[in-house]
């Protein structure tokens, strides 16, 4: 993929869980086109394998407990590598890959605090040390009225003097709606899931009510050109854009009194504006909605309207919701797995974990592909060899 030619959709996602949700994760992946995914609490066992079409997955699954676990889902087709992790005090299994972007790179790291871990802001620095550019994801646990959390505890406090400290480099990336729905009727709903920045200009994130969990999916884009103002979370509809709210907007976000004296204040300056642009058009152009799921319909409307009880219980917190919430849950589930299987009947063979099955779970035909593809490179190789090379009767044995 040139991946350099476009912008890149990331999203950060507490699942509380994975393996039941994994079919419905997939489904949001690519309807939502996300290029990398930050999933938190996985709770996967070391030895449980799991498999995405078009993703390569990197895990940090929790030994001591099968509770927790970090993993980052990344296409295929975007040239990256895992990144070492240096020594982490406060936060939990993090998990770290670079990006080849043309003639630059990106460090993305999937984090999560626990609750009642004080933030040991030498964390955050050490990570954002490992490059020029650097995303830092996930489940941070840390609340602060300035992000419109309803009150600021300590590692928000914490977090806040780390961004005023090293404002001009590292930004918060965090929704303007919660992100967090406890189930508990005395905790309130609030914003733990975000994104740090450094270095990189990143589109106010989106949350989107789509999947099982008391958290939502967190989605921003990040924006590979400084110019290039236009997120494709949605398509926007700009026919419709209301040009005069929008300069009336960008006139008092812009602060035009303000006196650049370095390229440092320059840079920084830039990266503010190119914020600004975005956040605003956004918020004055209309979406055109583009949905196309590979689950059914029913499947996708009972998604749907076990997320609309499950806010209804968030907010009353009456015991019959909770009852219907468990029993569409279940239904949701077993509509799945019967998807699956129907899937599997119509099927003469199916890829799992990069690994052909036929119907008799044997692996025939994934041998006849893979001496398919041993052939077709062998003979890219043999053109390339001289009639009179000893390599040419070593590729002709082969054939025979």
């Amino acid at each position: 993929m040139d991946s350099q030619k476009r912008n890149l959709k990331i999203m950060t996602f507490n699942c509380n869980g994975i393996i039941s949700k994994l079919k419905e994760i997939e489904s949001f992946l690519e309807s939502n086109k996300i290029d990398i995914a930050l999933i938190n609490e996985t709770n996967l066992k070391p030895s449980k394998k799991i498999y995405l079409k078009n993703y390569d997955i990197y895990r940090s699954d929790n030994i001591e407990s099968q509770k927790g676990g970090n993993a980052i889902f990344i296409k295929r087709n975007i040239k990256h590598k895992r990144i070492n992790i240096p020594k982490i005090e406060s936060l939990s299994n993090v998990i770290g890959i670079k990006l080849f972007l043309s003639n630059e790179s990106f460090a993305v790291f999937n984090i999560y605090l626990r609750p009642r871990v004080k933030l040991n802001t030498r964390d955050l620095i050490n990570l954002c040390a490992i490059n020029e550019k650097v995303i830092i994801g996930g489940d941070f646990n840390s609340k602060n009225k300035k992000w419109l959390c309803h009150s600021t505890d300590s590692n928000g406090k914490i977090l806040e003097d780390f961004l005023n400290n090293n404002s001009s480099r590292i930004k918060l990336v965090s929704s303007d709606t919660p992100t967090y729905s406890p189930i508990s009727k005395k905790k309130r709903p609030s914003i733990i899931d975000y994104f740090l920045a450094k270095k990189v200009i990143m589109t106010k994130p989106i949350c989107k009510v789509d999947l099982d969990s008391d958290h939502v999916p967190v989605i921003s884009v990040i924006l590979l050109n400084n110019n290039d103002i236009e997120t494709y979370l949605e398509k926007l509809d700009y026919n419709k854009t209301n040009w005069k709210h929008y300069r009336t907007i960008l006139h008092e976000k812009t602060n035009h009194l303000v006196n650049i004296n370095s390229e440092e204040l320059l840079e920084e300056n830039i990266t503010i504006l190119s914020n600004n642009i975005s956040e605003t058009l956004n918020k004055c152009t209309p979406k055109i909605k583009d949905f196309k799921d590979e689950l059914p319909r029913f499947i996708l409307a009972a998604i749907k309207y076990r997320n609309k009880i499950r806010r209804r219980y968030n907010k009353y917190g009456r015991q019959e919701d909770k009852t219907i919430i468990n029993k569409v849950s279940r239904k949701i589930k077993e509509s799945i797995q019967n998807y699956n299987n129907k899937k599997w009947e119509k099927s003469d063979s199916i890829k799992y974990l990069g690994v052909t099955l036929d119907k008799k779970l044997k692996f025939n035909i994934h041998i006849q592909n893979t001496i398919k593809k041993a052939k077709v490179a062998m003979n890219k190789i043999f053109s390339l060899i001289k009639y009179d090379s000893e390599l040419n009767t070593v590729h002709t044995f082969m054939k025979n």
